[in-house]
């Protein structure tokens, strides 16, 4: 993964079979996740992951390993082990901070 900005994948999001980098695809999922955290850690990793299994599941099998290779090398897996983890990390997250509020 050295050369990650020469690997691109299929936009999902363009009409017309345009490819987009795969560390800008990461990033763009990275900072949504950011801004919806509220910089919560286990907040921020769920969504991150849940976005780039969003964005896998849009793809064909060779962008899809390419994505969820370079997410596995900035340290995200996207695994049903880690999204269940993730997301139960995210619950417990926010059912402590509903108690705290109360």
């Amino acid at each position: 993964m050295n050369n990650a900005s020469g690997l691109f994948i299929r936009n999902i999001y363009s009409g017309h079979h345009d490819r987009i980098s795969v560390t800008t695809v990461f990033n763009r999922i990275s900072q949504a996740a950011e801004k919806r955290s509220g910089l919560h850690d286990s907040i921020y990793v769920s969504l991150l992951i849940t976005g780039l299994r969003e964005y896998i599941d849009s793809l064909n099998e060779k962008d899809a390993e390419t994505l969820t290779l370079y997410a596995e090398y900035r340290g995200i897996h996207t695994d049903d082990e880690h999204y269940f983890q993730a997301r139960e990390a995210e619950n417990k997250y926010r059912e402590a901070l509903s108690c705290d509020r109360i």
